[in-house]
C-alpha cells in the first residue's frame, strides 16, 4: 500500500507506534493523534 496524494511515510520504531497508539482515542488515525500532540505542544509554549 502506497502514500496517497498529500502523504508521505514516515519509518518509526514499533514501540514508538504502540505509544502513539495508547494516547490516541480508539478509531483516531496516527496522523490525528500526532496533530493533537502538536497542538498541545504549540499550547505549552
Amino acid at each position: 500500500m502506497g502514500a496517497k496524494e498529500g502523504q508521505t511515510t514516515i519509518a518509526i520504531f514499533t514501540s514508538t507506534r504502540d505509544r502513539l497508539a495508547q494516547i490516541g482515542k480508539k478509531k483516531e488515525t496516527y496522523d490525528q493523534i500526532i496533530n493533537n500532540l502538536l497542538d498541545e505542544h504549540e499550547k505549552a509554549k
